[in-house]
């Protein structure tokens, strides 16, 4: 479900755009922290031109691909539309801010709205409207949609990606000093302004039954040692409210941490299976929105470097390391059952179940018989890990 925020009106004289006079909408509810999101437009149109742009701030410490769509809403009746980076998104370095350059800009990160009215549109008795305090505009309100974010490490490849669909949009056709007295009676009595969300990542992989959460934009929050007091963009003492569950699972668990969290290791989780984890902020008189989810799946480990020895003409011995999948909160790894399924060429598979960290006997073999052998990991939940590769061996006569 898309969200929409009304956003105060800025208008600052000396940024070049399109024109010296240029409206800037610095203040807009950011539906993700780790990204700060501005609309600018050119406050009239002159010479049939009237520019709008998107800028986007990377306020973490990884590039960012971002996917967004920005739109104007045309006097007219008519709306326009565009994806940034031609609908792939454009990538943002950490700390870096785009800016927008002009309607022919590689980036697509703005457009001309005067220019791109359709013939119907120049035909329309509302093709512009005249403003309060002076002018005129062809635009009647601005918004964006945020699609997609993705981390990305040094080689751009993606790191963890989180699906959103939020959307942002304001009025422009009033006066600015009007737009601005109505916005901050509306802004001041929405609780995502005031009980802001806070974005989570993983730390690692995930292990069998464990992993690292952290807080993104942890600069956002500050702890005063003296006073134990935790503040929210110099606000007021919050708590976390760190729901998970398994994607196959319509009920959610719910965690509540105290305010100094600024991590969580989530553990006791199952192996080979499917998570979705979100967090919250608990304001006390309110509470935010829930973070974007993060959808992960926890290590399933299967067999790997099978041995076989002891052969003789009845019997053999399978052996092999299991190498559980381990990060810095899995002190308790799961230690799965080996499950053993041996043949020969014409038979079906039997199966044998092994104690882990013991080589595995085979006996009553048929002799001067070639054998075929895999393994695979029953874990705690019921769930196996894949087969092993498969191995051969022959009896001897």
């Amino acid at each position: 479900m898309k969200t929409t925020f009304l956003i105060v009106l800025t208008l600052l004289a000396n940024f070049v755009f399109a024109q010296s006079d240029n409206i800037h909408y610095t203040d807009l509810v950011q539906t993700d922290s780790r990204i700060e999101v501005t609309l600018h437009h050119g406050r009239t149109i002159g010479f049939g031109s009237q520019y709008v742009g998107v800028a986007i701030k990377n306020k973490t410490n990884h590039k960012l691909r971002v996917v967004l769509e920005f739109y104007v809403n045309l006097t007219c009746g008519e709306q326009l539309k565009k994806k940034i980076g031609s609908g792939n998104g454009i990538i943002v370095k950490p700390g870096e801010q785009t800016k927008p350059s002009g309607f022919w800009d590689t980036d697509n990160t703005s457009m001309d709205a005067g220019e791109s009215r359709s013939s119907e549109c120049l035909k329309s008795e509302n093709k512009s409207i005249e403003l309060a305090d002076g002018g005129w505009t062809v635009i009647s309100s601005v918004g964006f949609t945020l699609n997609r974010i993705d981390e990305l490490d040094e080689n751009n490849s993606v790191i963890i990606q989180t699906n959103t669909s939020s959307n942002s949009s304001t009025s422009t056709s009033a006066s600015s000093s009007t737009a601005n007295k109505n916005s901050e009676i509306n802004s001041s009595n929405n609780s995502d302004t005031n009980c802001p969300p806070q974005s989570i990542t993983m730390v690692n992989n995930p292990s069998d039954n464990c992993v690292q959460l952290r807080w993104i934009n942890q600069s956002t929050i500050s702890y005063n040692k003296n006073s134990e007091e935790i503040n929210v963009n110099g606000a007021y003492p919050i708590d976390f409210i760190l729901v998970y569950r398994r994607s196959e699972d319509s009920d959610w668990k719910e965690i509540k941490l105290n305010n100094y969290h600024l991590s969580y290791n989530l553990n006791g989780l199952d192996a080979c299976t499917k998570y979705e984890v979100k967090l919250q902020r608990d304001c006390g008189n309110n509470k935010s929105a829930f973070s974007n989810v993060i959808t992960f799946s926890t290590a399933c480990v299967s067999p790997k470097n099978i041995t076989i020895t002891n052969i003789t003409n009845s019997s053999a011995k399978i052996g092999g390391i299991y190498t559980p999948a381990l990060n810095t909160c899995s002190l308790n790894s799961q230690k799965p059952m080996r499950i053993l399924e041996y043949k020969t060429i014409t038979s079906d598979w039997i199966v044998k179940v092994c104690v882990m960290g013991q080589e595995c006997p085979l006996t009553n073999l048929n002799p001067n018989t070639m054998y075929q052998v895999r393994v695979k990991y029953q874990y705690e939940n019921a769930k196996f890990s894949e087969y092993s590769s498969e191995k051969t061996f022959k009896t001897l006569p």
